[in-house]
């Protein structure tokens, strides 16, 4: 017999949705298409509510169906603004799976080259693997 997993809907827009999992204890983001630098900081933002609703310590970041670069107006806005107030929320580990796309794994690149201190964000190119180092730790 299987157990269903209970999900929770926090947000559903195009470009992205937030999801509770309640027997893992973490944020589902699943971002979608190309996004600007004003989409990516609204969800982000919206990672932050979820946050606060939920308080967790892991998310998945899933960008597996985000195509483009997304990271060149937002890079020190995230370093600056949104990562502390990530970790002030009480999160400190992100199982980041990247996109198939060579242009997003470029943004990736560049958006992960700054020291995120308190952070442990890992890369991933599955999300099977990347729920199974969550639910490692």
């Amino acid at each position: 017999m299987t157990t269903a997993i209970s999900k929770v809907s926090f947000i559903k827009k195009p470009y992205i949705e937030i999801e509770y999992i309640a027997e893992q204890e973490w944020l589902y983001i699943n971002w979608k298409g190309k996004i600007n630098d004003e989409m990516g900081m609204i969800g982000c933002e919206d990672i932050l509510l979820a946050l606060h609703k939920y308080p967790v310590k892991k998310i998945i970041n899933d960008n597996r169906h985000v195509f483009g670069s997304w990271a060149d107006g937002i890079n020190n806005w995230l370093i600056n603004s949104w990562f502390p107030r990530f970790l002030g929320a009480g999160c400190f580990f992100m199982a980041w799976v990247q996109s198939p796309c060579s242009e997003s794994q470029a943004s990736l690149e560049q958006a992960l080259k700054y020291d995120i201190p308190n952070i442990t964000i890992l890369v991933f190119d599955d999300i099977e693997t990347a729920t199974s180092w969550l639910k490692e730790i």
